[in-house]
This record gives structure tokens, sequence and C-alpha cells, in this order.
């Protein structure tokens, strides 16, 4: 059995364009859905499975969270579906849905395809959602909001929240999104279990990966590799406390119980375990199960390691006042001038009488509109 990975809209068919040619994934199945055939090149055609969502000819409906939603439940009702959920039923558990949540397309469409896994085929899903900068537009953190609410109302056969667990990533200001791509294809590997050797020390397989990927909450997870256990520290250290998923606060520490999946492979592992991961866990408060990877090899100049911290509230968002205050017409607070009566009248001769009427002349066309 293997792997299905779902990318909906602009954002969600660029990654799950990037992770397709990714040689990690061996025999795994990409689904790209986007209302832009722009978005796949040529050379993705081989790697994916393209399904175009189109509703109608209307421009500008990019932002449109309805629409998209409309067009998922349209071209469900066609059938253009079918052959991805036939796909999906006999996959591994659990399917991977990415999508940001500013748009549209991606935005309104995960909703519906969500609750069709989870209550139509009672698969498991875990949605990895790409939330916009602070900086970005009003209407961007709009979605946003109504997004998380939908996806938190979705519950499975049984009335059970739908969604168990989940991941969020925070748009960089820099236009350029190749880092946070690339990011959220590693966090996919890392939680599908692909960066986990076999070892005869400590371990982490299938079932433990999918005790924590059904940790209530949201979580973290990062890949880092280099040359030596120190630079991999530091590099795992940035990307788990300041990298594209927002951390924990405090607070966040006081009230929540983690669930940690460490891995690290190096020569001397099982030594340096301790040392690698300590200033990640000097920032978790109480662990009520931690699993461990620990592979040591024959190569001294290459090291890798992962982290999977679950259990984690939601993101803080930016909340967005309702309440609009719209410029008005054109003419809004001016009001019509009276003009003297002088300015209206004839000009006086110079010696004082009054002057003299002119032959009538044939009306111009500009004395239609005043203008003569």
């Amino acid at each position: 059995m293997n792997n299905v990975i779902i990318g909906l809209g602009n954002a969600g068919s660029q990654i799950i364009k990037l992770a397709s040619e990714s040689k990690v994934f061996n025999n795994d199945t990409f689904f790209a859905i986007d209302s832009v055939a722009s978005t796949i090149d040529m050379n993705s055609i081989n790697n994916l499975n393209i399904i175009p969502i189109i509703s109608d000819e209307k421009t500008g409906s990019g932002r449109n969270r309805k629409r998209g939603l409309a067009m998922y439940k349209y071209h469900k009702s066609l059938g253009n579906f079918d052959d991805m959920y036939e796909i999906c039923e006999e996959s591994k558990n659990p399917i991977i849905l990415v999508s940001s949540s500013s748009g549209g397309t991606g935005s309104g469409s995960i909703v519906g395809l969500a609750e069709t896994l989870i209550n139509d085929y009672e698969l498991d899903v875990i949605p990895i959602i790409i939330s916009p900068a602070m900086e970005d537009p009003d209407s961007y953190h709009m979605n946003t909001s109504d997004l998380l609410i939908e996806l938190s109302q979705i519950t499975d056969v049984d009335g059970n929240p739908g969604i168990k667990s989940y991941s969020i990533f925070r748009n960089p200001i820099d236009p350029d999104y190749t880092n946070i791509n690339k990011a959220v294809v590693r966090t996919i590997e890392t939680i599908l279990g692909y960066h986990y050797d076999e070892t005869d020390k400590d371990s982490i397989d299938e079932s433990d990966l999918a005790t924590i990927m059904k940790v209530p909450g949201r979580f973290i997870s990062v890949y880092c590799e280099a040359s030596d256990t120190a630079t991999l520290k530091k590099e795992l250290t940035r990307a788990v406390l300041s990298g594209y998923q927002p951390c924990w606060s405090a607070q966040d520490i006081e009230e929540t119980t983690f669930v940690t999946a460490f891995s690290l492979s190096s020569m001397f592992a099982a030594a340096d375990f301790r040392e690698v991961f300590s200033d990640i866990t000097e920032h978790i408060g109480h662990t009520i199960e931690q699993f461990k990877n620990i592979k040591e090899t024959s190569n001294p100049d290459k090291c890798y390691a992962t982290a999977i911290i679950a259990g984690l509230p939601t993101i803080k968002i930016k909340e967005v006042d309702g309440e609009f205050k719209c410029a008005g017409t054109i003419a809004d607070g001016i009001k019509k001038t009276v003009r003297p009566s002088f300015m209206g009248g004839k000009k006086p001769a110079a010696d004082g009488s009054k002057p003299v009427p002119s032959k009538k002349k044939k009306k111009s066309i500009l004395s239609e509109f005043g203008l003569d």
C-alpha cells in the first residue's frame, strides 16, 4: 500500500509538484487539484495526477472561498474525483492534504474534500495549512479564520472531531516560497516515516507514527542535516523555535501535554542524542510520551535529525474587524455651490449704458451643453 498526498489550489499544487520530484517518496501517489493549469508544467505530468477544477469563466475569483467550495461540489457531482477517492480508499491511512488558507480554490475546496474522505470513506486526514504572513492583506486572514473554524466543525461518523492532528506553516514576507515549500515537503517525508533508518537501538516504526499523528492538536515536524552534530543542533533548534511553523509560548508549556518523536543519525548517535536535542527539550514542558530513533553510522561527515512535537494548541491568528467603512460616492459630503448673482449677468458697456442686444445667432452645438 502507498501513501496519498493531495495538493489543492496554487500553493498546494506547487508543493505537491515539488514533492513528486523527490526520490524519497518511492511509489506514493500525488494529486494536484487547481483551477489554473499553468501551475503545473509538462515535466510534472508523469509524476502527478492533475485534476483541473474549473467552475465558469468568471475571473478575479481566486480569493473567494465560497466559490472554491462550490467548484469542488460541482466537480464532485460530475464524478471527476471518483478515481482519486478509490485510490485513497486503497492506500495507507492517513491522507495528507496540503493547501493555503489565504486563497479561494484550495481554502474552499479542502473543507469539502476532508468531509468526503472522513465521512464517506471513514479515512483519517492530516491537513497541512499554509497561513498568510501577518503583513498580508486582511482578506487573507479572514479566509484563514473561516477555514480553521470550518475544519474544526467536521465530525466523523460517530460525531467525534474528524480532524485529530494538523500542521500550520506561516508564509514568509519574501514572495520567494522555495524554502517554505521545501520545509513542507520535509515535514511530509518525516511524518510518513521516510527518515527513520533501521536500527538495533531505539527506533520509530509505523505504529509509533500512527500514535503520534492521532494526538489531538497541532504538530511541528522538521528535518535537518549537517556535517557535524554541533551544526546540526543549531539548525535543528532554529528550525523548531524560529522556523516556518509557529512555535509555542510559555503559557502553552503550562497548559499543554506534549508528545515528541526525535531521531538522530550520526557516527556517535547514542552519545550525541541528548545534547543535539537539549535546546528544544528546554523549551518543552510536560511530555507524556517520547519516541526515539537512534542510528549510528560509519560516515563522520554526515548526520541528520528529525523532530516531531505533537499536542500543540493552534496558532494565534490576526484578529480582523468585520466592520469596514466604505469611502462613499464620488461627491460624498460635498454640497452644491450657490454663485453670486452678479457673476451671471452681461458685462456693461464702457460708458455705463446698458449693453445693446446683439442679433440672434443660430444656436451652435456647444450651446446645447452650455459651453458657448
